[in-house]
């Protein structure tokens, strides 16, 4: 029953996500017509992108909604692992007026990380009105996303995958595959119902499928990927870069507006100087692969380099000033470019190859991918967007390469690494009970709680005496000690049992993990925020000298929510009967 629930209100977040998706897309193509219509050259497309970006991020500013700022594929992500946002509609109608004002008038972004935030917004807000659980409001999200991307791209596999894989680093959601597929499915059916989205036209590659697995061609798959974990960094690095002056000038100044104002200068500049910066650039890596072979001829490799880093920078300060607009257009391009290097170089080092789209296509694909921890997702997208999908498997090589070599050091710092664990997403789903109620409870300090008091193991103790203590205590997790102070607890669970009972002299060194400690003030909605953050299960609590007084774990937490929760169900019962 609960399925066939789930089931109908994921095509209602579908139908409701993509009907938005047309609005917004229909508002944004329309002024951009009108934009390109009068401001098309010189200082007027300086002013006007300037303006734009300005505009897009003061918007944001004066009305202090910074939940809508920048991609948002980030934001999303967090609220999706933590039930703590509250969906408010101003938020979302100032995010699309920002993303149309701010791309349509030529800034340097994408739609896609938008289109992401709107679709997982849609999905979290119905699922706060009807007051679903924890893993339906997660399902709800996902199927939001899926089906605006797979509205505004065309592409329901990419956006599908794209759904399932943008929330974890290296795992899936596997458990809301069918109501994410469907929803992924009826945004594409209702694209081309009501002919909305975008219908970028590539060319395809002249190479046939047993030339592209040549082993030769699989080798400068391999170094490709290679090449793009250097292009990636170079710009993660830059991203950081301006964040942090961005930042840094704030806490010095505190006038946001004329950092606004100082960054859309400076896009307008770049955009004024390389007019091949406009917008998200989609159209002219199009333009561009059409014709390839002249478009190689006219820019050198020194232009390339130059075109790259300016997208590059007008990517960075356009996002980072606040405006709405996202990285996967601009990845587009700066993969796609990037591409081309490789093959100058293949070149000059004497190497044909018989179609240099392909490491166009290469780029586009394992740029964003690497850089967004979504290789498989970002792979298919693009195969699904150029209509070359034998191009699949080189596609995920390179991508796959490239995220491995990168994985920690990615643009979106809410992905959690892996999916959580079972029990901390049975705490949250008490926490979210709680949250919608009396929120206030969750402000209580962790020493209301009857903490668990295991007994401290030395750091040079044995795995038989860590196993010892486990069975005496029932404790699986246990604080490790050294010099009076802990330095962290040892999994009984994560120990291989052959091993222990075989061991005599091995010590637990190896094994000690590294976990948080907090003090008795801490309030109970930090310590679900922390556990979720850090996918973790125990947590250490010590006093103001830091001296041991307990753990608090997912166990603890959820006893004292759920007693929390039926304390409020017989309060509200007994308010009713005495009304009645």
């Amino acid at each position: 029953m609960r399925f066939f629930r789930v089931l109908v209100l994921s095509i209602v977040v579908a139908l409701l996500s993509s009907f938005v998706s047309l609005v917004f897309i229909r508002f944004l193509l329309s002024y951009e017509y009108y934009v390109l219509l009068v401001f098309t050259r010189g200082i007027a497309c300086f002013l006007c992108v300037a303006f734009s970006v300005f505009a897009g991020s003061f918007l944001l500013f004066v009305f202090k909604e910074f939940h809508a700022r920048g991609a948002g594929v980030d934001n999303i992500i967090r609220d999706y692992h933590m039930p703590l946002r509250v969906f408010r509609i101003r938020t979302l109608l100032l995010k699309v007026i920002s993303t149309i004002i701010s791309i349509g008038g030529g800034g340097s972004g994408g739609i896609q990380g938008p289109s992401v935030y709107i679709g997982g917004f849609i999905g979290g807000w119905i699922a706060e009105k009807i007051r679903v659980n924890y893993i339906e409001r997660k399902t709800l999200m996902l199927v939001g996303i899926a089906a605006v991307l797979s509205a505004i791209f065309k592409a329901p596999l990419g956006a599908f995958f794209y759904a399932i894989e943008i929330p974890y680093k290296r795992d899936f959601e596997t458990r809301c595959i069918v109501p994410v597929l469907i929803g992924s499915i009826i945004g594409l059916l209702f694209s081309i119902s009501f002919n909305i989205g975008f219908n970028f036209k590539f060319p395809n590659l002249s190479i046939n499928y047993i030339s592209l697995l040549d082993p030769f061609m699989i080798l400068l798959y391999i170094l490709f990927g290679l090449y793009t974990v250097l292009v990636a960094v170079c710009f993660i690095y830059l991203d950081k870069l301006v964040y942090r002056f961005r930042k840094s000038v704030l806490n010095y100044t505190g006038l946001e507006p004329v950092i606004i104002a100082v960054f859309s200068l400076i896009v307008g500049l770049i955009i004024f100087l390389e007019p091949m910066t406009y917008g998200t650039g989609m159209n002219y890596v199009s333009n561009t692969l059409f014709g390839l072979e002249e478009s190689l001829h006219k820019l050198n490799l020194v232009a390339l380099l130059i075109l790259v880093f300016a997208k590059m920078l007008a990517t960075s300060l356009t996002i980072k000033s606040g405006a709405s607009a996202g990285y996967f257009g601009p990845g587009i391009f700066i993969g796609a470019l990037s591409g081309m290097i490789y093959y100058k170089l293949l070149v000059l080092l004497g190497i044909e190859v018989k179609d240099p789209l392909i490491f166009a296509y290469l780029g586009m694909a394992a740029f964003y991918g690497s850089i967004s921890a979504t290789p498989i997702g970002t792979s298919i997208l693009v195969t699904e967007l150029t209509r070359n999908h034998f191009f699949i498997l080189p596609s995920l090589l390179s991508s796959l390469i490239a995220r491995e070599l990168i994985i920690n050091n990615t643009l979106y710092k809410s992905q959690r690494s892996t999916r959580l664990k079972i029990d901390i997403e049975r705490l949250l789903d008490s926490f979210l009970i709680i949250l919608r109620n009396k929120p206030d409870l969750l402000n209580d300090p962790v020493s209301k709680l009857n903490l668990p008091r295991p007994p401290i193991i030395a750091f040079d103790d044995t795995l038989n005496r860590a196993l010892l203590i486990s069975l005496n205590s029932i404790y699986r997790v246990i604080p490790v000690g050294k010099n009076d102070k802990i330095v962290g607890v040892i999994d009984v669970r994560r120990i291989n049992p052959q091993k222990i009972l075989t061991s005599r002299k091995d010590t637990i060194k190896e094994y000690v993990l590294k976990t948080p400690m907090v003090k008795t003030n801490t309030s109970i909605k930090k310590i679900v925020e922390l556990m979720s953050k850090k996918n973790i299960d125990t947590i250490i609590v010590v006093n103001e000298f830091d001296k041991y007084l307990g753990i608090v774990n997912t166990e603890t937490l959820q006893k004292y929510l759920l007693y929390l929760a039926w304390w409020m169900k017989n309060e509200q019962s007994s308010s009713r009967s005495k009304r009645s």
